[in-house]
């Protein structure tokens, strides 16, 4: 997806938070302004370790999901006057942050992701199934 890189930022757990402006134009002097934010995550054996009999095996994963799994964030507002453009999006960024930052710096994020995109991609019907 294309879009303008705002920032990117190392995150505690050695993810990489990168944030995009993916707003556009859509009558006159409006837009609607799009902020996301995005982690690439690599399936990585040692997040099926734990030992469970339940727990799916890093092949089985791999297999289904590749070697890289995607968080993304999508705040939006629409129909944006130009002049408030840039002050909406710094909203949607500062909403991000306050709200989301801890969750994708904590240390179990990225096995938590994987194995949540696992659950998804096997029974969408159970993927609200706590991890």
């Amino acid at each position: 997806m294309e879009g303008t890189l705002i920032e990117t930022k190392s995150l505690a757990n050695g993810l990489s938070l990168e944030m995009y402006d993916r707003s556009r134009r859509v009558a006159g002097d409006r837009s609607l302004v799009t902020f996301t934010a995005e982690i690439e995550v690599d399936v990585k054996p040692e997040y099926f370790e734990d030992g469970k009999p339940e727990s799916p095996t890093y092949d089985d994963v791999k297999a289904l999901l590749g070697d890289r799994v995607r968080y993304a964030y999508e705040g939006v507002r629409n129909f944006v006057p130009e002049s408030e453009k840039q002050s909406v999006m710094d909203e949607l960024k500062a909403y991000f942050i306050d709200s989301n930052l801890a969750y994708v710096s904590s240390p179990q994020f990225a096995r938590r992701l994987v194995l949540r995109k696992y659950i998804q991609a096997r029974n969408p019907m159970k993927a609200w199934r706590r991890i």
